[in-house]
């Protein structure tokens, strides 16, 4: 009689956390509301902090995974059976379960550890597979947000939904990083030195896995950089630079969620860098990047995108804008054409007459910080938009103008 009031009290608190949860995917309105889910996720805040080796956000936001580690260490896996929402969903599809055993081996911990030392090396993989970034992208729909490159994560996450309707609770037994967290830090630690602990097996195995992996990784990305020429993505304004910010990434959208004028997106893979692949960049054909907004850099859960001041957002350079002469009406075709030179907040569009009296755009690249409002506002169209947005390798703060 007693297990069961406390199965019935367990199952509403599910029911109401997860109702919670699908009110924070719909924050879009409350940043820091929307910051809450992903960031409560401790394996991938750990991996992060391991590989930045920095916290670039308040220390109040540290309570619920504070929370989390008390609750694992007196309780055990009590977030696991109480409040996280992925699980709550895993646990409704296992109930119509075809009960086939597709994976019969537990790897959580290695999953774990490989994430844990491919940080050490500033790679953390597996931050994808946290169960709280999953279930944030499961509310991409909710939010508009289904365009063609978020599809792939999205999917990924609704894969694993799939899945347990043929092998029950096949995430929670057997590849949550999470979990192993919390059933590990209940644990005797000691276990770790025995020589035939399975605790130590998993440790081994991780060590096996995530350090191959990170230095892949960082391989590949070494080899795109020498591909790409110097080109580097347009990155939200406090990112990180270009390969750190792929590899702390951990492709929830927040910051895309919570961004007011629509410049942020995320593009289907265009290169070779797999590590770059769905991640957020800016796209200035969609808009402009406010002075004063900073909301996408206070939602960040990892540290890919610092916090940042409204005032130190005035100065920092994120990009610089490049005139295609071969496209632009004022160079080509010698019509009056000033658009970009009009809508740029900062004056870094200066004017260069011609013989013929037409100015024509010239970019000063020490006043431009990549705002992208030129090349939203440029008119031009036959050849595509005469003024774009490159990125820079690093985000520099700027001290002239």
């Amino acid at each position: 009689m007693v297990s069961r009031t406390v199965g019935k009290i367990r199952l509403l608190t599910r029911l109401f956390c997860l109702v919670l949860f699908t009110g924070f995917l719909l924050a879009a309105s409350l940043p820091q509301l929307s910051r809450i889910l992903p960031q409560s996720g401790v394996f991938a805040l750990t991996a992060s902090f391991i590989s930045e080796k920095n916290i670039s956000f308040p220390a109040l936001w540290l309570i619920l995974p504070g929370l989390f580690i008390l609750a694992a260490v007196l309780r055990g896996r009590v977030f696991c059976l109480w409040v996280c929402p992925m699980g709550t969903l895993f646990s409704a599809a296992s109930k119509y379960s075809l009960k086939w055993q597709l994976l019969r081996w537990n790897i959580a911990g290695t999953v774990f550890w490989a994430g844990i030392f491919s940080s050490i090396l500033s790679v953390p993989v597996f931050l994808f597979a946290d169960p709280l970034s999953q279930f944030t992208r499961l509310g991409l729909p909710l939010n508009g947000l289904l365009i063609p490159a978020t599809f792939i994560p999205l999917a990924f996450s609704l894969a694993l939904l799939l899945l347990h309707f043929i092998q029950p609770m096949i995430w929670c037994s057997k590849l949550c990083p999470l979990g192993y967290l919390a059933k590990f830090l209940k644990r005797d630690k000691t276990r770790l030195l025995s020589k035939f602990a399975k605790e130590r097996r998993e440790l081994i195995g991780g060590i096996v896995v995530g350090i191959p992996l990170a230095l892949c990784a960082k391989k590949l990305g070494t080899f795109q950089r020498d591909k790409s020429a110097g080109k580097y993505p347009l990155l939200p304004p406090g990112a990180v630079r270009t390969q750190r910010f792929s590899a702390l990434c951990m492709r929830c959208y927040a910051c895309i969620k919570v961004c007011p004028s629509g410049i942020l997106t995320a593009k289907f893979p265009h290169n070779a860098d797999a590590g770059s692949w769905f991640a957020p960049e800016m796209d200035a054909d969609k808009g402009a990047c406010g002075q004063y907004c900073v909301e996408c850099n206070r939602v960040c859960p990892t540290g890919a995108i610092n916090f940042l001041e409204e005032k130190a957002k005035q100065s920092l350079q994120i990009g610089v804008a490049h005139v295609r002469r071969g496209a632009c009406l004022a160079w080509t075709d010698k019509e009056y054409c000033m658009v970009c030179h009009e809508y740029c907040p900062f004056g870094a569009i200066d004017i260069d007459e011609s013989p013929d009296g037409i100015p024509r755009p010239v970019v000063k690249e020490e006043l431009c910080r990549g705002c992208g409002a030129c090349q939203y506002a440029c008119p031009a169209k036959r050849d595509g938009k005469a003024i774009i947005i490159n990125g820079v390798e690093r985000q520099n703060f700027l001290h002239a103008g």
